[in-house]
């Protein structure tokens, strides 16, 4: 009682607007079920896992920051920091760039999902490629952009990504810490116990927030998906030097398979009637208690969260224990059933892009036929292989691979890229091959000359427009996918429309960096249209299809130029960033 009377006096607008949110009550539902169970402290921690907006958010900011009406755990004892003799001083973040996984780990609670993905850099000066950092960014820093699976129901998961930033403790290399984070004041540590580079990682981590001080665990990371069984006996030594025990670890599966719409409906009614057997139990809840409980059905979950309030929270803080700093896909909603075509149409495909991609890369490698006909008809249900069709222009190629018939697919594609080498011909001249420059953020000219071969995306960027934060990240994590595969983001500040970007080069690379933890090129700042304009963008304007050459008309323009240096598409500043992907994608597979 004494946490739901602290919300309703502290924390009002929030909770108004999670009553009217259905994955918000979704959340609360699922916390009170975990009430009473053995494993309280774990369901509650899954509910959080799964259920997770905007909305849910801000309430659990009011709820355990600013009000205060939930009290932090204090773990006593149970995760310890490695003795520092355990500790490798030897680490070197520059050398851990790239796609790493997670394939054993530790806590159940936190280490051991599926398709543990993730993805590193480094932005400092040196070898292997390190991007140069700005001069306000801390030396040493990593980068990392993390992809991991919870499990939904019987046959399905929701996809969770987060952008994090760890910085190396100045006097031990193999100390790093993620700090100085704004919701929950959330923090982790970082122990590298030892690692191999390009090999492996074994690290132990404790965390603090404000719902929960002390939860811990370790993970170890490999380049390969699959835990090497040659690591074991190494593992078992440096979990021994951590004072773990290896045997207590679990291997993760990062097959990263991806769901089919038989999976789906399944999931839809595996979620309806476990809806339907949550309101049953908190039915029984207020029975016992002698509440008068009307049962209102599925479609004004807002009541049911009302009357949980009302009952009192006590018991729930847990879920807010354990934070990842994700955004939540767009999922179904299963206390409101909808249908099967709105949850394919919100469904998040980003994994099932991706894995596409990586196949038709790997195939056209190998020289083989095998195309991506085997997961086609898995991509096909979710709108990818028609899509992918109709942005490529030729239908039937792409149709042929998302049916799923891998001969008939292989020479669909044959024909597709002859289609795009007719196409070629006739195109507008290359870019790479005319003699204009851009300026990097140095100062020093770079020929697009010096981008032959990549896909690039053109873009005038500003740092305080409505459109500042949809794109920063959107762009962000479109680079961090696949920049590795031949993807180049150039970014120009421009202060033409609103004076939106009025800081200087210095000032807007230091804020890109620390704001939206950006990676990809900030290039010099330009004007875009008039008597002044660069000639990049004088170029794109009048070479780009889709009309008569028209001036930028706001900030985040983008414009995608392919591998030959034919600009293809022109993008405004609120594009479905989904398709833009599905673009680039088309892009970077094309062969002619």
């Amino acid at each position: 009682v004494k946490t739901g009377t602290c919300l309703l006096q502290k924390c009002q607008p929030e909770l108004a607007r999670c009553l009217i949110d259905g994955e918000c009550v979704e959340n609360l539902v699922c916390l009170q079920v975990c009430n009473g169970k053995d494993d309280e402290s774990g369901c509650q921690v899954k509910c959080a896992d799964r259920y997770k907006n905007d909305i849910i958010d801000k309430f659990n900011a009011c709820a355990i920051t600013s009000g205060g009406c939930v009290p932090q755990k204090i773990e006593k004892g149970t995760w310890k920091a490695p003795p520092a003799s355990a500790i490798d001083r030897a680490f070197d973040p520059e050398l851990f760039q790239g796609r790493w996984y997670i394939t054993a780990g530790l806590n159940p609670l936190f280490d051991v999902f599926d398709c543990q993905e993730h993805f590193f850099a480094s932005p400092s000066p040196g070898k292997n490629g390190g991007v140069k950092a700005p001069a306000l960014l801390p030396t040493g820093s990593l980068y990392g952009k993390i992809r991991w699976r919870i499990p939904k129901g019987s046959s399905d998961f929701i996809e969770r990504s987060t952008m994090q930033r760890f910085v190396q403790d100045p006097g031990n290399p193999g100390v790093l810490y993620n700090h100085d984070n704004e919701y929950l004041h959330y923090g982790d540590d970082w122990y590298v116990v030892g690692w191999e580079p390009d090999s492996y990682a074994f690290i132990v981590y404790k965390g603090q927030n404000d719902a929960w001080k002390g939860y811990g665990g370790a993970t170890v990371y490999t380049r390969d998906s699959s835990f090497p069984p040659e690591l074991t006996n190494k593992m078992r030594e440096l979990a021994s030097q951590a004072g773990l025990k290896w045997e207590e670890f679990k291997l993760t599966d990062n097959s990263c398979i991806a769901q089919s719409v038989v999976g789906l409906e399944k999931t839809l009614q595996d979620e309806f009637y476990e809806a339907e057997k949550q309101l049953a139990s908190i039915e029984k809840q207020f029975s016992a208690s002698g509440v008068w409980f009307i049962r209102l059905g599925c479609t004004t979950p807002g009541a049911i969260a009302l009357l949980l309030f009302l009952l009192g929270l006590a018991g729930t803080g847990a879920a807010w224990w354990h934070f990842r700093d994700a955004p939540a896909p767009a999922r179904a909603k299963p206390v409101r059933l909808a249908s099967h075509e709105a949850f394919l149409s919100k469904h998040s495909n980003a994994h099932l892009l991706e894995e596409r991609f990586e196949r038709e890369v790997q195939r056209r490698r190998n020289g083989g036929d095998g195309a991506l006909g085997a997961q086609g008809q898995a991509d096909a249900s979710l709108g990818l292989g028609a899509h992918h069709a109709e942005a490529a222009g030729a239908g039937e190629g792409h149709a042929a691979v998302a049916a799923g018939h891998d001969d008939a697919a292989h020479a669909a594609a044959s024909h597709l890229d002859a289609v795009h080498a007719d196409a070629h011909a006739a195109a507008p001249p290359s870019l790479y091959d005319t003699s204009i420059h851009g300026r990097d953020a140095s100062g020093q000219e770079v020929s697009m000359a010096a981008y032959r071969g990549k896909v690039l995306l053109v873009v005038n960027v500003a740092s305080q427009c409505g459109y500042t934060k949809t794109n920063y990240e959107a762009l962000q994590s479109l680079y961090m996918r696949y920049a590795g595969y031949g993807l180049e983001i150039l970014a120009f500040p421009c202060n033409q429309f609103g004076g939106q970007e009025p800081g200087s080069l210095a000032e807007i690379a230091a804020w890109a960096a620390t704001t939206y933890h950006v990676t990809f090129p900030l290039m010099d700042k330009v004007d875009v249209n008039g008597p002044g304009e660069t000639p990049l963008f004088a170029w794109l304007k009048a070479h780009t299809p889709g009309g008569p050459p028209a001036d930028v008309d706001w900030n985040f323009n983008k414009f995608l130029v392919d591998k030959w240096g034919v600009p293809r598409k022109r993008y405004a500043s609120a594009v479905d960033y989904p398709l833009l992907e599905m673009d680039v994608y088309s892009e970077l597979v094309r062969t002619a």
